[in-house]
């Protein structure tokens, strides 16, 4: 973690992004050694499938699965719910 703060902490303030993806792709794309292959490109970059030869990539959490469901909107939601329990208004 402390390469990504260090980037983060480096890198301009214009190219920053709330979320912090950024610096993390970046990161994440030092373990890509090739791109093997790419289906669906003229979907768009993001909706491409990617075949990637990679070395130490990850470990990864997937936040959306098959359904739309999103594992963060779920954690806030019972985040939410917890804090409510604890401090009542």
């Amino acid at each position: 973690m402390s390469a990504i703060r260090s980037s983060w902490s480096s890198m301009p303030q214009e190219k920053r992004t709330r979320s912090g993806v950024m610096p993390a792709a970046a990161k994440l794309a030092q373990g890509v050694e090739r791109i093997v292959d790419v289906n669906w490109f003229e979907m768009g970059m993001p909706e491409a499938v990617w075949h990637l030869e990679a070395k130490e990539f990850g470990p990864l959490v997937v936040g959306m699965d098959t359904k739309g469901r999103s594992i963060y909107a779920g954690l806030r939601k019972a985040a939410l719910e917890k804090i409510d329990a604890l401090y009542p208004a």
